[in-house]
């Protein structure tokens, strides 16, 4: 999918609006911006541009109000990522739990907060389109009319601000390097996935039955299973399933108790425990073990494992070097 194993990131002070513009036009945008608070602007902007994302994220001490059009093909998603007031869009204050979708060719307009950051993510409506057209049983055109905001799910959307962040801010799986390139596609469908979700997000009107719903659950579950090493995120998994984004969510809150997201890394988290407990301790390497069952950010890796077991993988591997 991707053309090269790595994001490219940038990051730039910036102290003058037109500074913003000429570095947004870098990703694509046609934009314009205006300080609304008086003094001195400071703040900067990060970018990073894969083979399908542009995600930017820009971070000021003013207001800003910003009038803007997507990259060319694209829609994008606006998150913000300041506690509390999050700014006006399109007339319409944010809310808790809340983005918003802005369509290709339409321009919006975006009253930040002060201070402010909010992370913008771009996507090419083809990519976009394979998604929303196979996974959620909707056609992408009438979904792309107006700009707006948008209501996500209670945990849809710090995940989504945790995947951003670990692309704009270039913290990858192994101490530092360069995001692998099945970190990056995995990171990627996540977000696509959550677009869709947001662009398409209603009531369920027409529940499947239980018995169906078991099949898709069980299905999904033999898939993620036997594919823990490379990437899960929800566009792969309703591709193998054949079934909305939305009926598989629900296949796995109905069956589990859990969404696919959640119950993936109970089974990587469970399957690296496994391999740790049942492997030869002399020949074992946590981090070999972690990236063989999934896991590319290793801080991240060691801090769901602590939590779910009360001790970092590397003391489970120590205990059994000591024979317990």
């Amino acid at each position: 999918m991707y053309s090269s194993p790595a994001a490219t990131d940038s990051q730039f002070p910036l102290n003058d609006t037109q500074e913003w513009q000429a570095l947004a036009k870098r990703v694509g945008w046609d934009t314009e911006y205006y300080q609304m608070d008086p003094g001195a602007l400071d703040g900067s902007f990060k970018f990073s541009v894969t083979a399908n994302l542009r995600i930017g994220s820009p971070y000021t001490n003013k207001s800003i109000m910003i009038r803007g059009v997507p990259p060319a093909d694209c829609c994008a998603l606006l998150i913000p990522m300041t506690p509390g007031d999050n700014g006006i869009f399109q007339g319409q204050a944010f809310g808790r739990g809340q983005a918003a979708i802005m369509c290709p060719g339409h321009e919006s307009c975006y009253r930040t907060s002060t201070p402010n950051r909010f992370i913008s993510v771009s996507i090419p409506v083809e990519r976009l389109r394979s998604v929303v057209e196979q996974s959620t049983e909707h056609s992408l055109e009438p979904l792309l009319m107006e700009n707006r905001i948008v209501p996500m799910e209670a945990q849809a959307l710090p995940q989504l601000q945790r995947w951003l962040q670990q692309v704009i801010t270039g913290h990858a799986g192994t101490g530092g390097a360069m995001h692998s390139a099945t970190e990056l596609a995995e990171i990627e469908q996540h977000i696509v996935g959550a677009l869709a979700l947001a662009l398409t997000e209603r009531p369920d009107d027409t529940p499947r039955r239980v018995a169906q719903r078991r099949q898709v659950f069980l299905h999904a579950r033999d898939y993620i299973d036997n594919h823990l090493e490379t990437p899960l995120g929800l566009e792969a998994i309703a591709r193998e399933t054949q079934v909305s984004l939305r009926t598989l969510r629900y296949s796995f809150q109905q069956m589990a108790g859990l969404n696919p997201l959640q119950y993936i890394k109970l089974r990587r988290l469970s399957a690296v425990r496994r391999l740790l407990r049942e492997g030869d301790p002399a020949q074992l390497s946590v981090t070999a073990v972690a990236m063989r069952c999934g896991f590319n950010h290793m801080s991240y890796f060691a801090r769901d494992y602590r939590a779910m077991y009360g001790e970092l993988p590397g003391q489970t591997l120590n205990n059994l070097k000591r024979g317990r």
